[in-house]
């Protein structure tokens, strides 16, 4: 029983029926196919599809979903209505979806790569707009093979995404594997990632937060080690998908990063979209989810925001002309049929119909995972005609790992008995990748790996609607205007209202082409027709960006782009720091203009306990601490200033970490200079170095003290300053009459008129953790402190002289 009948050479045909369908802002929708009969190896064909909506303009990325207002595609049938077994009949659409094998996958997604750095950045924009986060399926590697997690499952958790990445930047050649620098999955505190090594350097690129982090100067992706050292580099960046929400997002995500991450290399590969259509066989492609899915059973009550089912039927020949390859395994008096795809199936149902003689006749319908062990579905027995129609979703099994391809039906009867068998098999496969039609023409190609006489009869099925028009583009920018030189701090983007806007989709790119967006923070979903980072520095002098927006409507339809605008930023560039320079207990920065961007003609200078901190003239609440005073220090026009020295106290003062920026002649700012650590502890008090006899002496021990920075830990508060340090305070060489308080760091003592003369006093300053876990906390074994990387202490050594 096929479907259609076989025709002589190319066929196409389309229908048009009006749709019954509920009271929506898209209705009437009409439903429309396009059917094709090929029985060449390659072919092409186009399909003009009408309307103003489909997958493409209705479809919101955000972080947990895939959000499609309105979904004309409906399904995709390719058939095999001839009488040889086809070998993999492909069907791409618009030049999109070779997904079968990780080359050809990499084929599309590298299409157009100019250097090592392209790669990596296109593998993660194609993964990351290609996936959502949603809870796995499968907790084994059903999931970090990209060509099953692409095709298949769409879907998962950020390690899912991470081995994928891993493996794909492993397999596009960006690593040096005979220096053991493969790419790698970085194991954070509640996060998972991939790295790619480009360029002699990784980089941390985020697909399932969505987000990477660009150096202070803007060239390339940082690694998470970089992060680690400064969280900065992550709070100024947008995170979660491109719906912006606060600039506040990025301070969160930091704290995922720290000193005691680790890290993997796992490339898992090796599936293909692979298969072969008997006659009478037929894989029927589908938009819309039934709610099915495999999974194993630590999964099994997990459900999935954004999946699709498909169909694999089977309706083998029993009579007339039939070919070799159409030849079904019989032994026993029993008919043995293989059920192979290369899909996770998840559930099916097998349909008979037998033709019984006599009382006598017996049937019989089982189900096998191996060909081995049978159970049995459906018995029957008798004269005349008898249907089996029954689901064997339990036989299946198909709520357990691993997830499974193949599955074997009998059938126990005299072959002239068997009237009709279907068999047909549910599958579980994203529409993401599926061959999509879209408003307009739309150019189909066909190809197979079959040689000889074969058929293909491939059926589109698509809705159109026209209620809904899109909304227009914006036709100019206020700001920054088309060829505009930027002269301010930071970069206002502005552009016309919309009428009916509900929201609007910024992106600012490199490239005229607009074929990568330049940094998460300008590839976003806003609300109004405005948006502007409060950060300094993130676009360079002497550059050209190009950006271009977007509106949507109530409905959830997006309009056309706009054209593509540019403008360059003029500003100084972050200045060159050096290392910082010890002279006793005072400590001075230097730095150096940066030979790009425009000439400073001063700098601000900003100091702060915590690591990673974000500059600010004002007060400023941060995450955890509340709200914090300014952490200005000073402007000079000098290239060096003294930031520790025992007798200044002011704000910014004697801290542990330090940034420079410099300002042109404009008032533009760059972006602050890279973290300036200094040591911590460090001893920069003056001691006392006379005391009379029989008089008390007093010496209060300062030192720089560092409070980390936001760090998310398995235990309540969850996010928190969990590695603000803390210093004890020994006396490695001192009179007997000197003693130091190890909590507080006094040296006190009084000194006998025995003890006149000189002595040496050796105070030492240990680095301590009070606020990190303890031992027996909720997997507090990440983070103890015994590692000798996070041990340091100081130590400071005078002459202490008593007199009569």
């Amino acid at each position: 029983m096929i479907f259609l009948k076989p025709v002589i050479g190319l066929l196409v045909a389309v229908l048009s029926v009006s749709a019954v369908c509920a009271a929506t802002p898209f209705a009437p929708v009409e439903t429309k196919q396009h059917t094709a009969v090929l029985r060449e190896d390659n072919a092409t064909y186009l399909i003009e599809v009408g309307g103003t909506v489909d997958m493409d303009n209705t479809l919101t990325q955000k972080f947990d979903n895939m959000d499609i207002a309105f979904q004309n595609n409906e399904s995709l049938l390719i058939a095999n209505t001839g009488y040889t077994t086809v070998k993999n009949p492909r069907v791409v659409a618009n030049d999109r979806g070779r997904w079968w094998s990780i080359e050809s996958l990499l084929s599309e997604i590298l299409s157009g790569a100019e250097n090592d750095q392209e790669k990596a950045l296109l593998i993660y924009e194609f993964v990351k707009n290609n996936r959502y986060h949603d809870y796995p399926i499968f907790v084994g590697d059903e999931m970090h093979d990209p060509v099953r997690f692409l095709n298949e499952f769409g879907g998962g958790f950020c390690d899912d995404s991470a081995f994928v990445g891993c493996s794909l930047f492993k397999h596009a050649g960006l690593a040096v594997p005979y220096l053991d620098q493969n790419p790698k999955v970085r194991t954070l505190k509640g996060h998972m990632m991939c790295e790619a090594y480009v360029d002699g350097r990784f980089q941390f690129l985020d697909i399932d937060q969505q987000t990477f982090y660009l150096d202070m100067e803007n060239v390339r992706p940082v690694s998470g080690d970089e992060v680690v050292q400064d969280h900065y580099l992550a709070k100024r960046e947008q995170a979660y998908g491109p719906l912006f929400t606060s600039w506040n997002v990025g301070e969160n995500v930091a704290a995922f990063f720290g000193r005691d991450d680790s890290s993997m290399y796992r490339a898992i590969s090796g599936h293909k979209i692979d298969y072969q259509l008997r006659p009478g066989e037929r894989v029927e492609y589908r938009w819309d989810s039934s709610g099915r899915f495999p999974t194993d059973e630590s999964q099994a009550n997990v459900q999935r925001r954004f999946t699709g089912n498909s169909k694999w039927v089977y309706e083998p020949r029993l009579s007339g002309k039939r070919s070799q390859e159409d030849s079904l395994a019989r032994g026993s008096g029993a008919l043995v049929i293989e059920m192979t795809t290369p899909y996770a199936f998840c559930g099916g149902r097998i349909s008979t119909v037998f033709s019984g003689q006599s009382f006598a006749d017996t049937f019989l319908v089982a189900v096998s995972l191996d060909s081995l062990q049978w159970l049995p579905v459906w018995r029957g027995d008798g004269a005349g005609e008898l249907i089996c129609d029954v689901v064997i979703d339990e036989q299946l099994g198909y709520k357990s790992s691993p997830a499974r391809n193949t599955y074997f039906v009998k059938v126990e009867a005299a072959p002239e008995r068997i009237e009709y068998i279907r068999i047909e098999t549910d599958l579980i496969i994203s529409p993401l990748s599926l061959p999509r039609l879209r408003v307009g023409q739309n150019q189909i190609e066909f190809s197979t790996e079959s040689s000889g006489e074969h058929e293909i009869t491939i059926q589109h099925r698509w809705k159109e609607s026209q209620t809904v028009a899109p909304p227009r583009a914006p036709r100019r920018p206020l700001a920054p205007t088309d060829g505009e030189e930027v002269r301010t701090t930071t970069v206002p983007f502005q552009w016309p209202d919309v009428p009916n806007a509900e929201l609007y989709h910024l992106v600012v790119s490199r490239y005229r082409d607009m074929r990568l967006p330049y940094r998460p923070s300008f590839d976003v979903y806003v609300e109004t027709a405005t948006h502007e980072s409060p950060f300094a520095g993130l676009f360079n002098p002497d550059e050209t960006y190009f950006w271009q927006v977007r509106a949507q409507n109530e409905y959830g339809v997006w309009g056309i782009w706009s054209p593509v605008w540019s403008f360059n930023w003029q500003g100084p560039r972050v200045p060159v720091v050096q290392m910082p320079e010890i002279d006793g207990e005072q400590i001075s920065v230097s730095w150096q203009p940066n030979p790009s961007g425009t000439t400073p003609v001063r700098y601000d200078i900003y100091g702060s306990d915590e690591q990673g901190f974000t500059p600010s003239k004002v007060p400023q609440t941060v995450h955890a601490l509340g709200l914090q005073p300014p952490n200005f220090l000073g402007t000079t026009v000098d290239t060096s200033i003294v930031v520790v020295d025992a007798g200044e106290i002011r704000s910014g003062m004697n801290k542990s970490f330090y940034r420079v920026v410099s300002i042109d002649q404009n008032g533009v700012e760059s972006g602050p200079s890279g973290l300036i650590q200094l040591p911590h502890p460090f001893i920069y008090s003056v001691p006392d170095t006379i005391v009379r006899s029989g008089n008390p002496y007093h010496y209060q021990v300062r030192t720089l003290a560092s409070i980390g920075d936001l760090q998310k830990r398995y235990a309540k508060p969850v996010f928190d300053y969990w590695e603000k340090e803390g210093y004890e305070f020994r006396l490695e060489d001192a009179p007997e009459w000197l003693s130091v308080d190890v909590d507080t760091g006094v040296v006190s003592g009084m000194p006998a008129f025995v003890d006149v003369g000189v002595d040496t006093v050796t105070v030492v300053c240990i680095r301590t953790y009070p606020f990190e876990q303890t031992p027996d906390g909720f997997r507090a074994a990440f983070f103890q402190k015994d590692h000798k990387k996070f041990q340091a202490d100081w130590r400071q050594s005078y002459e202490i002289v008593v007199t009569e």
